[in-house]
């Protein structure tokens, strides 16, 4: 009897020697980070082993899933927020260093939400103005982070973008305003396209919505935004259809012309005009040739 409780004893031993947070660790020393980051998730996402997995991660050079595993030790022990965070900085500063934008973002993004005091300017510095601006990035860093990172144009064209991204147009128009009002030149005509779109999608809810006042402003400001570009010709369509709505056949003619006669190349938006222009329901079976311009 003593002999078999010995043996299970031993056993018992041996279990633990080879538990895998166990061999995670002895991984760990012989400098296997991919390895010990398998072995420490066999044990599930127990705070204390989130927090091994970040850092072999980290070590490992896996900057995504180490944003990510800190990200979630924040969210996982209220108490280890300063872990995580300073986690994510030291990630970010290796992102930095090998230039890999997106890791610099997911730590920006991971900081917002696990330490939401952490001061992101510097961090934000960190991207171009071209990074990748996805709508939680942009939740993060805000017009305070903004502000703190110097406040520059190519910052506000940046923000303007993420926050349009986000579908936050209302954010996205005031900062895109801005940059116009300061700039004058490449970014500001960059500004007008991503403005123009961000009006003609607030014009055309309050159109679905049956706002017609408030339609009519922001397809106008779109129009005038970017008279050329594809939102803004789609702004004069909308304000057509505004027009006819109203029993103003006139107005809605003139508008589609406007559309049909810009000198662009000819697409989806000069289609729609036309298509309104033909419609015998609108101006009648006679007015294909009429009021439609000789186009093929």
């Amino acid at each position: 009897m003593k002999r078999v409780l010995l043996v299970a004893v031993l056993l018992g031993c041996g279990g633990a020697r080879n538990t895998p947070e166990r061999l995670g660790d002895e991984a760990w020393h012989r400098g296997q980070w991919a390895v010990a980051t398998a072995q420490y998730r066999l044990e599930g996402n127990i705070p204390r082993l989130l927090a091994k997995r970040a850092d072999a991660a980290l070590l490992g050079g896996e900057l995504m899933g180490a944003a990510m595993l800190y990200r979630q030790l924040g969210a996982a022990d209220p108490t280890r927020t300063g872990e995580a965070a300073a986690g994510l900085v030291r990630v970010a500063e290796v992102a930095q260093r090998v230039g890999d934008v997106h890791a610099v973002a997911a730590c920006i993004a991971g900081l917002a939400e696990v330490a939401p005091g952490w001061p992101l300017g510097r961090l934000a510095l960190r991207l171009p103005p071209d990074a990748p601006w996805d709508p939680s990035l942009v939740s993060a860093i805000g017009p305070a982070g903004l502000a703190s990172a110097g406040g520059g144009e190519r910052w506000l064209l940046a923000l303007g973008r993420g926050y349009r991204a986000a579908k936050r147009c209302p954010e996205a128009i005031a900062a895109l305003e801005t940059l116009r009002r300061r700039e004058r030149g490449p970014a500001a005509d960059t500004a007008g396209a991503e403005l123009a779109s961000c009006q003609l999608t607030v014009g055309l809810a309050a159109l679905g919505a049956g706002r017609p006042g408030e339609a009519d402003f922001w397809l106008l400001q779109a129009a005038t935004a970017d008279p050329l570009g594809a939102s803004g010709r789609r702004a004069l369509v909308a304000l057509g259809d505004a027009r006819l709505a109203e029993g103003d056949l006139a107005g809605a003619n003139l508008l589609w012309q406007q559309v049909l006669t810009a000198p662009v190349s000819p697409d989806s938006i000069t289609v729609m005009a036309l298509e309104r222009l033909r419609d015998p329901g609108v101006f009648g079976s006679k007015s294909d040739s009429s009021v439609v311009p000789g186009r093929p």
